[in-house]
């Protein structure tokens, strides 16, 4: 959505000047978007080896050690990618923000509605981040982490009600 609103400015009458500006913002949400989509395959990859550690053999105190290793491992790995999740969501709400303020006043609902479905993907991550992060053995490093999942939910919430207001500033 952040990209459509950035093209439908980027195309406003009048606004010939200020093509290259909008399409930069709408090439960076482009790019933005397919980090996502990426990052979706890598998470279903992520769970999918969270998974098969769970069904590592634990017959032998070698096994059932081993099998521990790589939960801790996968889930680790698993984190790291629904942070990354986080991390991009809210990268793509500066990006709909900017946008929301410069561009075209008619596409400000669609802006509104991107920042509320990027604030549910920060919040959708942070509980991945903080369902994996609690079944860590190191109990401090999984405190840190969902402190720091914590902290980009807060950006998240805070860049959400700022572009709804922004829009909502431009409907009359």
């Amino acid at each position: 959505l952040g990209m459509m609103a950035a093209n439908l400015s980027a195309h406003k009458l009048g606004w010939e000047k200020r093509w290259e500006e909008f399409s930069n913002l709408a090439d960076t949400g482009k790019a933005l978007q397919e980090k996502l989509m990426k990052l979706i395959d890598e998470d279903t990859n992520a769970y999918k080896l969270v998974m098969e550690t769970y069904k590592l053999p634990k017959s032998t105190d070698i096994e059932k050690q081993n099998r521990h290793d790589a939960i801790q491992k996968a889930m680790k790995y698993a984190i790291e990618i629904q942070y990354r999740v986080m991390e991009t969501a809210v990268e793509a709400m500066k990006m709909l923000k900017t946008v929301t303020e410069i561009g075209n006043p008619n596409a400000a609902s669609d802006a509104g509605v991107g920042a509320l479905t990027l604030r549910a993907a920060v919040m959708g991550a942070g509980l991945n981040v903080k369902t994996n992060a609690s079944g860590l053995e190191d109990k401090v490093l999984g405190d840190e982490i969902i402190e720091e999942a914590e902290q980009i939910e807060r950006k998240g919430d805070v860049l959400e009600k700022e572009i709804v207001k922004i829009a909502t500033s431009k409907f009359g």
